[in-house]
């Protein structure tokens, strides 16, 4: 398990986090099946709830639909932030 938070480097500097505990799990397919709520995507971007769905809408922030819920795949959503990096040079 890891913590990421607010002021911690994430992925080269970039992307600033919240404490969030994400499960870390040794199966990299296991790893990948994670999925994360609204609630946890807004801990852990440090956003409000109408952010992450802008994100969704405008950005292409990935989701994915269970019923009437809403869920991420912490892989997508790391792969994403990876993509979206800016860097100020």
């Amino acid at each position: 398990m890891f913590i990421v938070a607010c002021k911690a480097v994430f992925v080269k500097g970039a992307q600033r986090m919240k404490q969030v505990k994400i499960n870390r799990l040794s199966d990299e397919t296991s790893a990948q099946l994670q999925l994360l709520t609204i609630k946890d995507m807004m801990s852990l971007l440090c956003i409000s709830r109408p952010k992450v769905y802008e994100l969704m809408q405008n950005e292409g922030l990935p989701f994915m639909r269970m019923g009437r819920s809403l869920r991420f795949y912490a892989a997508s959503v790391q792969r994403w932030l990876i993509e979206h990096e800016q860097v100020r040079g």
